[in-house]
């Protein structure tokens, strides 16, 4: 009876290893989906900033070149 319950144990014990490998590599997973999400995100970040910054810059150019034609039609005092 106790070499059973060894027999039994022992199996318990493989299954329970295989559990952790196996919960290790979902957690491996995860964790570089995680990572992956993030750098996407600073990335997104970054690129609105600049989208941001350029759309700033488009309107400053814009402004400038109403100024420069109402100033050559005489319409706007230097």
């Amino acid at each position: 009876m106790s070499t059973l319950f060894l027999i039994e144990r022992q199996y318990v014990s493989i299954k329970i290893s295989e559990v952790v490998v196996h919960l290790e590599d979902i957690k491996f997973t995860v964790e570089g989906q995680f990572s992956r999400i993030s750098e996407d995100l600073r990335k997104a970040e970054t690129q609105s900033h600049n989208s941001y910054k350029n759309i700033g810059n488009a309107i400053n150019s814009l402004r400038k070149a109403e100024d420069n034609i109402l100033r050559s039609f005489g319409l706007l005092e230097e």
